[in-house]
């Protein structure tokens, strides 16, 4: 079995090193790079993504994956090689039924968006960012159409942050939750001034 850990482990470091250059590129984006060069940006963002997809969903990461599933079986579940394919096999069989133009198509979306995003926040104009936030909305349903059939289509793009977990207990949370958030939020927006309510780090479109 070291032969097929060591080359899925340099496969999944290099597809995190490509991953932590993707957060580099959206990270400048939002922090230095000047909103002329959205564009350019979103286009690289698409490509790495391209890229990244592609080299997670090849057939030799589920070669790999098939032949080290006794080696799994024999261990602990939480020990971290058991672990660690695991969680492989899960992102493995996740991304392969997105195809990678979409993976593509979104990331370059939602870098575009971003740029539209901060000057309508600036004017407070939803309007202009409606047309970016229809596309988002549009290809994220593409995706969920990927996972078909489902029980809520909210538990698709759940299970990339809270694997597991569905929409149901997320309403029984909030649920409880609710009602002394709108008591909070309440109590700490009528003491903001209107005329500096777009400057706000949590402000949203009026």
């Amino acid at each position: 079995m070291e032969p097929a850990l060591a080359e899925l482990r340099e496969r999944l470091a290099k597809l995190t090193d490509l991953r932590r250059t993707e957060g580099v590129l959206a990270w400048d984006m939002q922090v230095f790079m000047p909103p002329g060069g959205a564009p350019t940006r979103a286009t690289q963002l698409a490509t790495l993504e391209e890229v990244i997809h592609e080299r997670l969903v090849d057939d030799r990461h589920g070669e790999l994956l098939e032949e080290l599933a006794p080696y799994e079986a024999s261990l602990p579940h939480d020990s971290d090689d058991a672990s660690l394919i695991r969680i492989a096999r899960r992102d493995w069989d996740r991304a392969r039924r997105v195809p990678p133009e979409l993976a593509a198509e979104f990331a370059r979306a939602a870098a575009e968006s971003y740029a539209v995003w901060v000057t309508a926040r600036e004017n407070s104009d939803f309007e202009a960012f409606r047309p970016s936030l229809e596309r988002i909305v549009d290809l994220r349903r593409q995706f969920i159409e990927c996972y078909a059939p489902y029980d809520d289509a909210y538990d698709v793009l759940l299970e990339d942050y809270e694997p597991g977990m569905r929409t149901s207990e997320i309403r029984e949370i909030f649920a409880v939750l609710t009602p002394a958030l709108r008591d909070l939020v309440a109590e700490h927006a009528t003491a903001m001034n209107p005329r500096t309510w777009h400057t706000h780090p949590f402000a949203t479109f009026e």
